[in-house]
């Protein structure tokens, strides 16, 4: 282009309003009507269901269907009143509302306490707090940093999907204390037993299964683990709510 000779015009800009153009605002749009429904969808998914009333039996909670399919063997679970808790495993200082015990291999033990829902918020703040206080001391434990005046301590803590809080932990006794452990084990040969703990609702649930020469049973921490779902199910199931 020779000097002097005028600039040749600008190019039209490509595509004017194009792609770009059209598909923002439609962009933007979708992403506050799908903030929108989540804001209206997702109270609705925490939102927490009535208190129950009532604990369900043992006979309710233990079904043979329910034992079958959790591959629990022989295990006979019984109802149990305070005067009948005589291994030092089942005082429980929360006092359960039920209390279940299986009389065929000791093996197996869950609890179940009622929280008041009326003196409790509408989340069910406090029983979920003595969930999550619990899980820190048993880490407390594992770490070392704390220990109770007990025959065993914690060698593993595992957070458990299950309920609205929730977590399973796995306790042995030391070289020292194995002996004082197999005093206090209902199962008298065990050398470990796990700890489900969790909450469903105004409910606090424990399940422990003690280590034995059972089969079945011979890893505690496996068992509560798939022990623990089955049950929240069966509460739900059978639980009398307000």
């Amino acid at each position: 282009m020779s000097e002097g000779s005028p600039a040749p015009p600008e190019p039209e800009p490509q595509n004017p309003g194009g792609l770009v153009a059209r598909y923002r605002v439609p962009v933007v749009t979708g992403g506050v009507v799908a903030a929108t429904a989540a804001a209206i969808v997702l109270p609705l998914w925490l939102a927490p269901g009535p208190p129950y009333t009532e604990v369900p039996t043992c006979e309710e909670l233990f079904t043979e269907e329910l034992t079958s399919e959790l591959h629990l063997g022989d295990v006979g679970m019984v109802g149990l009143g305070n005067e009948d808790r005589s291994y030092p495993s089942l005082n429980m200082p929360d006092g359960p509302d039920r209390t279940c015990f299986d009389v065929q291999d000791n093996s197996l033990a869950l609890t179940v306490t009622r929280y008041d829902a009326e003196a409790d918020s509408p989340d069910y703040s406090e029983v979920r707090q003595t969930v999550a206080d619990r899980r820190k001391t048993r880490r407390e434990w594992l770490e070392g940093s704390t220990q109770p005046d007990v025959p065993y301590t914690a060698t593993e803590v595992e957070e458990l999907d299950t309920g609205d809080e929730g977590f399973a932990s796995l306790y042995e006794p030391s070289d020292e204390k194995r002996w004082d452990y197999a005093e206090w084990t209902p199962t008298g040969d065990g050398r470990s037993h796990a700890v489900a703990v969790f909450n469903t609702r105004n409910l606090l649930v424990r399940v422990t299964a003690y280590g034995s020469g059972n089969q079945t049973l011979r890893s505690p921490l496996a068992t509560v683990q798939r022990v623990a779902p089955a049950l929240e199910e069966r509460i739900a199931d059978t639980g009398e709510t307000a």
